[in-house]
């Protein structure tokens, strides 16, 4: 096998191109005119609803957070049962309540009787005296009504 031996002195030396006079100087003119000018960019004005909706949206997220943090510290949401609150109601406010909401049949202040005298001449608005004391006594013994409710 022969080795080809390449060498670059054995070349000749000249510039096989040819750069025409002075066109290096008009390139950048020439460049210039054959690009458009840019247009400048316009920019796409958001809506101010979707501004007011992102800032409601965020406020609305904080509101929530701010509650759902200091609202169960300030408040007990602990639940009683309807006999513990029921306990807690005085008389005097359940009898104001009944007078004054409560529309109330005969035949429901006659069962009040039965269990409490006072009390129902308090619904009807009878004082004792008014009440013959035999007619009292007669309905207490009439063993044919209930006793109590509970």
């Amino acid at each position: 096998m022969k080795e080809n031996k390449f060498n670059l002195e054995d070349l000749p030396r000249q510039h096989p191109f040819t750069v025409p006079e002075g066109y290096f100087d008009k390139l950048p003119t020439q460049v210039m005119q054959r690009v458009s000018p840019a247009l400048p960019e316009t920019v796409t004005p958001v809506a101010w609803f979707r501004q007011f909706r992102t800032l409601t949206a965020g406020a609305v997220m904080a509101v929530v957070f701010l509650l759902a943090f200091f609202v169960p510290q300030y408040f007990d949401f602990t639940t009683a049962s309807p006999g513990q609150s029921l306990a807690q109601v005085t008389d005097q406010d359940i009898t104001h309540y009944l007078l004054t909401k409560v529309d109330l049949e005969t035949a429901q202040l006659a069962e009040v009787a039965t269990l409490n005298p006072p009390q129902a001449l308090e619904f009807i608005e009878v004082s004792p005296e008014d009440v013959p004391v035999d007619a009292a006594m007669e309905v207490l013994q009439d063993e044919s009504l209930p006793q109590s409710y509970e």
